[in-house]
Parts: C-alpha cells; structure tokens; sequence
C-alpha cells in the first residue's frame, strides 16, 4: 500500500519472544491486516502503511 507521499512506516517486533504474540494481537485488533509472521522477514500490511520486520532480539541492542 502507498501513501499520498510514499511514505511506510518500518515497526521492528522480536521474531520470538514474550511480547511477539500480545504485540501482533494489538496490531490486529487494532484492524491492522497482515499475513502471519511464521518463517517470514517481513509482513507487509494491506489496509495501513506499515512493514512489520521480524527480527532476533539481539538485533534490538544494536539500536540502543
């Protein structure tokens, strides 16, 4: 999905962990629509401008 000026939002979640599962069911009651996350990278959404990045935790200290 595009927006008016191309702009996607990037929300990097913990591949595995103990907020993965509450995180992706706030994202779907929040009525956002993505494919599930099993095996993949990434999920684009198709209603919201948003790529979901499924990523190590170890990833996470790289950015704090």
């Amino acid at each position: 999905m595009n927006t008016m000026n191309g702009s996607i939002i990037t929300l990097a979640i913990q591949k595995d962990g103990r907020l993965t599962d509450d995180t992706l069911y706030f994202l779907r009651r929040s009525g956002i629509e993505f494919e599930s996350y099993k095996q993949k990278l990434f999920s684009s959404c198709r209603n919201f401008p948003l790529k979901i990045l499924y990523v190590r935790v170890s990833v996470f200290a790289l950015f704090a």
